[in-house]
């Protein structure tokens, strides 16, 4: 789910649309005025345009039932709810934007409104119908008055409404009915029993409502006045069985019982313009005829006399209309408020006097000027100034500036009270200024004073202490005498003060503490050893003990015997070391303010703290000053305002009492300073900061107690009303919405208009959670809820705190997705059951095919057994001799021509016999290995001391031959189990490997042991030029490492056979590198068992002819330096080989038409290739420093030889070894053996190539261009081709990437480059990884043997498929299966 809070104006902006007059109604007034008033004080908020109401000019202003404001302009109606305006004449389209002249509600929360140039409008409690009162047949224009008419509700729901010259009635069905009457009526006024009462030009008019019958009662008639002299009649009222209404002529009372008209009040000369009740009385305005005076007379209604006006109230006025009476209003407090012309007047109380608000703009209208929202909000609608709203609950402090040209800053710092109830403070810096409330006179006390004032404080006996800074001067002012009498110097002064129980100073010098006895001059050092820490604060309880707060050293108390006792935060659950304030309450809690420590409680019986922050509701971690009322109360300044705190006693889990307040109630601004409180001996406090001084008495300061209503006032989804919701305005409890429903946008409303700025709304879900979560503004967006239920809940506080009682709450019921809908998850569960049963018996069938299958293909594979063991044992034999008799003959020619050779061709001669032998030797172990595989089936018991004495005996000869010392230690006589073909080639190729790689003088020597029924033979030789790195895959088939020597078999295959023969046997063989440059091979073989037969080997342990000739001449052969040949045609060939024999002819044969370098290693190649830039690079795959890989790296890399021709050479290759190169860029893989007439013709048809290209590079640069755009064009329809051919490709074992090529039209660079930027990989690696991935899907879904599962995903062997399965996934495919199931 994701919420998002959205942001309408800021507060700031807020400051700038919402204009603030005056901080109070009484700030214009003297101070003393002002402070004996501020409980009753109300404060005077100015709203308009810039605030968001549509028009300044307010016409009608009401109050609904659930707290909104009805706001009516010249542009329309509004309803404002404290944060926002929304327009219904923009919103409801039945609702004109026209002069609205009146607003009225009615029980069912139905809005009436009347318009200049419109009928009557009434919009329903949903806010989206309306109905419009058409005017009676007959009377087009009945309905469109120019004043706010009133309707009457009877208690049946139905509503008359007064046109001009019918009656109209609106039932509960919202149908019209008129009844025509002769008299021009004005407005309905009230109901007396089954009467209606209106009020008409002459009087009244009186509507039965059982049988629709009206009357008539005429002022004129009872004054005989003629019609010039008709006026109007308003504000009828019901009192003691009669109706009083005023008119023109006077004031009348009609008895409903005698049917009597009475005149009760008149004055010849002066005409009434209005009157209004207020309780018992009545006020009534009278102008005096064909002149300007005014007057206010006030009836008592008991009697019908005449009463004298509430003080307060004028009386006469020569201005006319000043004493106009436009409306009156009685709050929810009982005062009354006044209108009368521009003047305001408000009394304190129901019996008060009355005292005039200075308005500083012009009301608007002779009636219905005032509303009252429901939490006692007064509003005023003004002529061109918006709304004027009245609140005791939102400026509710006065703040006192110093005079300018005594401190031009307005900042106070310290503050004390004398007893004649002035007060004296500093501005921070040398100005003490002494403040006589009394005449409100401001005197510097210490002219030309150019030290800081540390502190300030009074005492009892009337003297007024004040620290000195600079000077560390202690002085003493004398209310008597008014001057500086006391004067005590110290070495440093701080500017912690208090004082006694009985009235002495209590202050800090040095870090010490001292009493001053002013009367006396007595001076005494509370402390016998200095406090550490700067001191802030000081308290004496009444034990005696002295409390000493300190800046970064915590809490001290000092005993009455001097003892100290400290407090830490390391030692305590003192929250911060940095104190600012104390106080003791009564029950001897010590109370601590601590800077971003919170507040803090301790008890000294148990010696525990307690800590509130913000999390009980303070509004900062830091508290400055503690000062405690009567109605115990603590007052707390700090950084975030004022705060009115009482703690929580005695109840687990309750909360305590937490009011803030700050700048929008009329404070000096949000923070206050240290050292900057003090209450006075009358209860009053005095907090201080940058913006001056507040002075207050907390009985004085109203707190705003009503729980506020929260609501939400206005949802929409996606910009549309929610989904069975009759409104944007009114929607049923609960909404059901699609799984993807969008966006929910929710207006929320806290109905407490008083300061709504500092209103606060939270939300909570109760379906997750359940945690009430702030909302900086009152809009709510919802995003992604989860499907199921969702019940959002909300709540509002007014401005001092107070919650809603009763939470906001609107369920959303979230449609689960499609794929989850129950008659799918039926037919879920339906095939869930089927394909159980379906599986079975599919499986069933298959397995008796199977069974059929397996039987028939046993009986064939027998048979094919047979025959291929016959063909095998006729195939290995002939192998043997078509192969072997060649290389026979070769090296008998050899040997013949070396007789007769010169010395130079001796050394070639004698390097091709080597070879031969090398090549013999190989071949007899590859028929031998895999003759072995085949006919090894059953394990034999030999003695293996026997045999390894037997190879080492008949060996002798190689050992001398190379100089090697070849010594065997005494071997345990022991049976070991063998196959037949395993019994003498371990040894035979371990023997074999240490004489080739002994150097000359070196030596070799062979032990063995038994252990634990193995057997452990260990052979040592002398061995060089071999690293760490190379023993670790000296193992694997085809490695030989980076020796010098050139390796006995040439293709690593002796130890890999080895390794193999030793692992069926169950046995074990290490190596690792001995001291002194020796090689260890360790074999481990299981000892045979006594149910073994003898091994019957009769096999000739010597070795052959040919392995001796090989092991002789690989140890002649050197690396011999090569000379580079030179040639006429300039272009130069680099070979790089570090097998000097196949370098040297090959260059002997390409010098004759190229200049040819030739090199080792590829160090010195890279080196010979940047010096002389060769056109081919001819480069062997394996090189004794690094891999040809890394010759083709540098040779890319570089500029100068980027597009040589690269020829990589190698005798095998494996995938991924080509896949590399050709990523990395080689031209030509050639295989060995290679001739010299090869590598002319290839270097050769380069060249000629190279012409070609030459001549058509234009040409082919614009083909270039064209297929990358075409490719690049294609975007993904080359993924959509490639992946089709993958799919009609990948079965087929002998796929290449030209298959890719051919299928998709595409050169092998542009092939490769697409895979890349659309795969990122090879067209081969797709290729393995789709067969991969086929193979897994077979495993897992099916029964199919693994043989038969490599064929169907692409693999040309069991074996190549269990080997590429491996590497891959990391388990072989048996494995796999057996895991993943």
């Amino acid at each position: 789910m994701s919420l998002r809070k959205q942001t309408r104006n800021s507060k700031s902006g807020r400051q700038g649309q919402v204009l603030l007059l005056i901080c109070g109604l009484f700030a214009c007034l003297p101070q003393s005025f002002a402070e004996s008033s501020q409980q009753d004080a109300y404060s005077l908020q100015h709203i308009n345009v810039d605030a968001g109401l549509p028009q300044n000019s307010v016409r009608a202003i009401q109050a609904d039932h659930d707290g909104f404001l009805w706001v009516g302009t010249e542009k329309g109606l509004s309803r404002y709810d404290g944060s926002r305006f929304v327009d219904f004449s923009e919103l409801v389209a039945d609702i004109p934007e026209d002069v609205t002249l009146g607003v009225q509600v009615d029980s069912k929360n139905r809005v009436w409104s009347s318009w200049y140039r419109h009928n009557p409008r009434i919009l329903s409690a949903d806010r989206k119908r309306v109905v419009i009162i058409e005017p009676a047949e007959g009377f087009p224009e009945d309905l469109k008055r120019k004043s706010s008419p009133k309707f009457i509700e009877q208690e049946n729901g139905v509503i008359w409404f007064p046109g001009f010259r019918n009656i109209y009635r609106i039932d509960t069905d919202d149908s019209v009915t008129s009844i025509a009457v002769d008299t021009m009526v004005l407005s309905a006024v009230t109901s007396f029993d089954d009467q209606l009462v209106f009020g008409t030009t002459d009087g009244l008019l009186l509507l039965n409502t059982d049988n629709g019958k009206t009357k008539t009662v005429s002022v004129g008639q009872l004054l005989g006045t003629s019609p010039a002299n008709r006026g109007a009649t308003w504000n009828v009222l019901r009192h003691r069985g009669a109706l009083v209404f005023c008119h023109p002529r006077g004031v009348f009372n009609f008895d409903f019982k005698t049917d009597r008209l009475n005149l009760i009040h008149g004055s010849t000369g002066y005409s009434i313009s209005n009157c209004e009740q207020l309780g018992s009385r009545l006020l009534v305005s009278q102008r005096k005829t064909a002149s300007t005076e005014s007057m206010l007379v006030t009836l008592d209604l008991n009697t019908g006399t005449r009463v004298a006006n509430s003080k307060g109230l004028p009386e006469f006025s020569s201005t006319r209309d000043a004493l106009g009476l436009y409306d009156v209003l009685t709050d929810n407090r009982g005062n009354h408020w006044v209108l009368m012309g521009n003047h305001l007047y408000r009394s304190r109380g129901p019996n008060g006097d009355f005292v005039e608000v200075k308005l500083p703009f012009k009301p608007f209208g002779r009636e219905d000027v005032f509303a009252m929202s429901p939490s006692g909000v007064v509003w005023l609608r003004t002529d061109d100034n918006g709304l004027a709203r009245f609140s005791r609950h939102a400026k509710r402090f006065f703040t006192i500036k110093p005079p300018a040209d005594l401190s031009p800053s307005s900042r106070v710092r310290n503050i004390a009270v004398d007893r004649d109830n002035n007060v004296w403070l500093s501005n921070a810096g040398s100005k003490l200024l002494h403040w006589n409330r009394s005449d409100d006179t401001w005197v510097d006390q210490l002219p030309g004073n150019a030290v800081t004032i540390k502190a300030i404080t009074s005492l009892p006996d009337g003297t007024v202490w004040v620290a000195l800074s600079g000077n560390n001067q202690l002085i003493g002012f004398d209310p008597e005498t008014r001057t500086w009498k006391h004067e005590y110097q110290f070495r440093l002064l701080f500017s912690a003060f208090s004082q006694t129980s009985d009235g002495r100073l209590l202050f800090s010098s040095e870090r010490h503490v001292f009493v001053l006895a002013p009367g006396t001059g007595q001076l005494e050092q509370v402390t016998q050893r200095p406090v550490k820490g700067q001191i802030r604060a000081l308290l004496q309880d009444s034990a005696g003990n002295t409390w000493v707060g300190t800046h970064e050293n915590g809490l001290t108390k000092i005993g009455p015997s001097g003892h100290i006792q400290q407090w830490r935060t390391e030692n305590s659950g003192l929250s911060s070391n940095e104190i600012f304030s104390l106080y003791m309450d009564e029950a001897g809690t010590l109370w601590i303010g601590t800077w971003h420590g919170g507040l803090l409680a301790y008890d000294p019986a148990t010696d525990t703290f307690k800590r509130y922050g913000k999390d009980e509701g303070l509004p900062d971690s830091t508290v400055f000053g503690i000062l405690p009322d009567e109605a115990g109360y603590l007052w707390l300044s700090s950084y975030g305002g004022l705060t009115r705190f009482k703690p929580c006693r005695g109840t687990t889990g309750c909360q305590p009492e937490v009011q803030v307040f700050d700048q929008r109630d009329g404070l000096q601004g949000h923070a206050f300073d240290a050292d900057s409180h003090f209450k006075s001996a009358s209860g009053e406090l005095f907090f201080a900061g940058k913006g001056g001084l507040n002075a207050f008495f907390p009985q004085d300061i109203p707190v705003n107690q009503t729980p506020p209503r929260a609501v939400v006032s206005r949802a929409q989804l996606n910009g549309e009303s929610l989904p069975g919701a009759q409104s944007d305005f009114m929607f049923p409890d609960r909404i059901r919405l699609p799984y993807d429903f969008g966006e929910l946008h929710l207006e929320l409303s806290v109905l407490d208009l008083n300061n709504p700025d500092k209103n606060r709304l939270q939300y909570r879900d109760m379906d997750t959670d359940g945690s009430w979560i702030d909302l900086d503004e009152p809009v709510l967006s919802i995003r992604g809820l989860q499907d199921g239920s969702h019940t959002f809940q909300f709540r509002g506080s007014n401005n001092d705190g107070i919650w809603s009682t009763r939470n906001a709450s609107i369920r959303f019921e979230v449609a689960p997705p499609l794929y989850r809908h129950p008659l799918l998850l039926g037919l879920y569960l339906l095939l869930l059951m089927l394909i159980p049963f379906l599986y079975y018996k599919r499986s069933q069938r298959r397995l008796l095919e199977t069974q059929h299958l397996l039987q028939e293909q046993v009986r064939n594979r027998t048979r094919e057994l047979e025959l291929a063991n016959t063909a095998r044992e006729k195939f290995f034999a002939n192998v043997s001799h078509e192969i072997c008799s060649p290389v026979h003959m070769i090296l008998l020619m050899l040997e013949n021509h070396m007789s007769s050779a010169s010395d130079k061709d001796k050394a070639v001669y004698s390097s091709a016999t080597g070879y031969a032998a090398q090549l013999m030797v190989y071949l007899k172990q590859l028929v031998s290995e895999a003759r072995s595989y085949e006919t090894d089936s059953h394990l034999y018991a030999a003695d293996i001391s026997k045999i390894i004495n037997d190879l080492v005996q008949t060996n002798q000869l190689i050992a001398q031959t190379r100089s090697v010392a070849l010594d065997v230690a005494p071997l345990p006589s022991q049976r070991v189990a063998f196959y037949a073909s395993s019994a003498t080639s371990i040894f035979s190729n371990l023997l074999c490997n240490a004489l080739v790689y002994t150097p000359e003088g070196g030596n070799i020597k062979i032990a063995g042991e038994v252990r634990d029924d193995v057997y452990q033979i260990t052979i040592r030789n002398t061995i060089s030029d071999i690293q760490a790195a190379d023993i670790e895959h000296i193992f694997e088939r085809g490695n030989r490492g980076d020796f010098n020597s050139s390796y006995f078999g040439g293709h690593g295959l002796g130890l890999s056979i080895v390794t193999s023969a030793v692992e069926t046997l169950g046995g074990s063989i290490d190596v690792n590198l001995a001291a002194e440059g020796r090689i260890m091979f360790t074999v481990k073989l299981p000892l045979a068992t006594d149910a073994m037969q003898e091994l019957p080997y009769e096999t000739d342990l010597t070795f052959s002819k040919e392995q001796v000739m090989a092991v002789k001449l690989i140890g002649e052969q050197e690396h011999q330096p090569q000379s580079t040949a030179t040639a006429a045609n300039g272009i130069s060939v680099l070979i790089i080989e570090d097998d000097t024999l196949v370098a040297s002819l090959l260059s002997q044969s390409l010098s004759k038409k190229y200049n040819v370098y030739v090199s080792g290693t590829c160090k010195e190649g890279i080196q010979l290739a940047r010096r002389h830039q060769p056109d081919v690079i001819l480069c062997d795959l394996f090189l004794p420093d690094q891999a040809g890989f890394e010759v083709l790296k540098s040779i890319r890399s570089n500029r100068m030889t980027s597009d040589t021709f690269f020829v990589m050479v190698t005798a095998s290759i494996s995938e991924a070894d080509r896949l590399q190169g050709q990523e990395l860029g080689v031209d030509r893989f050639v295989r060995k053996p290679i001739s010299a007439r090869t590598l002319e013709l290839l270097i050769s048809n380069y060249l000629e190539l190279s012409a070609q290209r030459a001549r058509h590079a234009q040409k082919e640069s614009l083909t270039r261009r064209a297929k990358l755009d075409l490719v690049k064009n294609a975007g993904m329809s080359f993924t959509e081709k490639f992946t089709e051919v993958l799919e009609e490709l990948y079965q087929d074992p002998s796929t290449s990437v030209e298959d890719f090529q051919t299928r998709l039209s595409l050169s092998y660079a542009a092939l490769m480059r697409n895979c890349k930027q659309n795969f990122g990989k090879s067209p081969k690696r797709l290729l393995i990884e789709k067969r991969i991935e086929v193979a897994s899907e077979l495993l897992l879904s099916s029964d199919y043997r693994i043989g038969l599962i490599a064929d169907l995903a692409g693999f040309s062997s069991h074996s190549q498929f269990a080997i590429t399965f491996k590497r891959e996934t990391g388990m072989s495919p048996a494995k796999f299966r057996k895991n993943e199931n």
